[in-house]
């Protein structure tokens, strides 16, 4: 239920002891200052809240540490096994991830490519000359998720997560993912008739300020004035490179903003769903899976009304043995369409929608750098201008990315490897196998830790790690205890203490349930 599992994130960032059926009985003294301190084998890999996270390259780091000279700071006390990861370990970690995050950027490049061609030669009237793009990328969507299925079939271990999203989470997380990916394909196409495609180019890039903005929403990106002044920067620059004097469609020009709009939101939400792992779609190949069917049911609703299945359907494309040939025709760049989307997921499970939106506008700064100099197409001076200012701010960009993982903390356990991020933002690329392989605890720090950042398998490995099992037995038993003062008070339920229902339940802020709970340990000496 929403509410409890509000409430459990939250109950553990005090970590005062409560005892399991005495109420008078003392804190044991091992734990001063009323914080559980772990043995140092056992739960000791989880940073505590107070510090800043963020997900980097694949690994959780804690920013705002004090960094010696070599970037090889003494552990506080609790982490007597770990170390910090130097200054030059951290550049090769770096360059690491760039290089793998490099080659499925470079294969989406590819894919998104071929794509863009066997479009142009299918839909241009000279050539195959098939009006219906939006209906064509509905089949995709089809093909798409039998693709994922077939993978997750044949190598169940490594992208068939056991997890699965519920109904409720199919319905308010999953669901407004398609819909904003329909709303953005079907306005993109629908822009493209009454505009130019070099306005809709210098209109759509206003979808990196939508993804900013949507990812400081979400909270997928920590709030930065460097980095929206870089962002703006390049936005500014996409507009120049493509701007020119033609005339304007302002429905036209509504559309592909309002596009813009849906497409920040639907990767902002892309990236939220795929680090949930309780969802089941923290791979690639489940997002689609999962994404897929919605997102071919949204198309098919928007082509129907714009396009018209009877007119599709009626036409010579369809008639006799021609609509073999038609259905072949559709079916070779699903399977393209299935190969970008993936390397995309990819892009976003390592980096973010935010590098990937930056990749995408470096695509485009590349295509109109060649056109101009292999096919001799024109740019003025203003469009040149616009080609430096964008390669510049996507320069500033890979540089505040640079030192942003350069500066922060990366622990390494007792054999110097990295320590990965197993939250529910889970470390990318890490399998399935492999992602529940630890599961996390407070540091014995005085900072508090919230609950959430506890493996949801730590039970499941408890029996591996015998301290793990008994401080994780010993918080259980601390938040039962909590939660049945909760429910007796009733302040966790909007719709009174005798509410069960889970659609009446709302999620109770972190920062309610520390005050609620605090008021009642000062009030009642618990």
């Amino acid at each position: 239920m929403a509410t409890r599992s509000r409430a459990a994130s939250a109950s553990t960032s005090a970590y005062n002891p409560l005892p399991a059926q005495d109420d008078h009985t003392e804190s044991p003294p091992s734990y001063p200052s009323s914080k559980i301190s772990p043995t140092p084998s056992a739960l000791d890999q989880v940073p505590s809240s107070a510090r800043v996270r963020s997900v980097e390259n694949g690994y959780r780091v804690e920013e705002g540490l004090g960094m010696g000279a070599e970037g090889a700071d003494d552990m506080p006390s609790g982490h007597s096994g770990h170390r910090h990861a130097s200054i030059a370990m951290k550049r090769k970690l770096w360059w690491r991830n760039v290089i793998i995050t490099g080659v499925f950027i470079a294969a989406w490049y590819i894919f998104a490519t071929l794509l863009s061609l066997y479009n142009k030669w299918m839909f241009s009237p000279e050539y195959y000359n098939f009006p219906y793009p939006l209906f064509v990328t509905a089949c995709h969507m089809g093909i798409q998720f039998g693709l994922a299925a077939v993978i997750r079939h044949f190598w169940h271990e490594r992208f068939r997560p056991q997890e699965r999203p519920t109904r409720r989470e199919y319905l308010t997380k999953i669901l407004p993912t398609a819909a904003s990916t329909g709303g953005d394909i079907g306005l993109s196409n629908l822009s493209l008739k009454t505009i130019t495609l070099s306005l809709y180019t210098m209109c759509k890039s206003s979808t990196l300020i939508f993804v900013l903005l949507f990812a400081f929403t979400f909270r997928l990106e920590p709030y930065s004035l460097r980095l929206i002044l870089v962002i703006s920067l390049i936005s500014f620059g996409v507009f120049c490179m493509v701007f020119n004097t033609t005339a304007v469609s302002i429905a036209g020009v509504v559309m592909v903003f309002s596009a813009s709009a849906l497409g920040g939101l639907r990767w902002a939400l892309t990236e939220l769903v795929m680090h949930k792992k309780a969802m089941g779609l923290s791979n690639p190949f489940a997002t689609i899976f999962w994404l897929a069917p919605l997102m071919a049911v949204t198309l098919g609703l928007v082509s129907m009304v714009v396009e018209g299945w009877v007119r599709i359907f009626q036409s010579d494309f369809f008639s006799g043995w021609v609509a073999i040939e038609t259905a072949g025709v559709i079916a070779l760049p699903g399977s393209i369409a299935f190969a970008m989307v993936a390397s995309e997921y990819f892009v976003i499970q390592r980096a973010g929608v935010v590098p990937l939106s930056i990749a995408g506008i470096f695509k485009e700064v590349s295509t109109i750098s060649i056109s101009a100099w292999v096919f001799g197409d024109q740019l003025t001076t203003f469009n040149i201008i616009g080609v430096v200012i964008t390669i510049t701010g996507i320069a500033l960009y890979s540089y505040h990315k640079y030192t942003k993982s350069i500066t922060a903390t990366l622990e390494l356990d007792s054999s110097g490897k990295p320590i990965p991020s197993l939250s529910d933002a889970s470390a990318p690329l890490i399998p399935p196998s492999e992602s529940h392989e630890y599961a996390q605890a407070p540091s014995s720090s005085d900072d508090p830790v919230p609950l959430s950042y506890l493996s949801s398998n730590s039970t499941s490995r408890a029996s591996q790690y015998p301290p793990l099992r008994e401080s994780a037995e010993r918080a259980r038993e601390e938040e039962d205890e909590r939660q049945l003062k909760d429910d007796f008070e009733g302040w966790d339920r909007p719709g009174g203490a005798e509410s069960d229902s889970e659609e009446e339940l709302d999620e109770i802020e972190e920062d309610e349930v520390e005050r609620r709970r605090a008021e009642r340990q000062n009030g009642r000496g618990l």
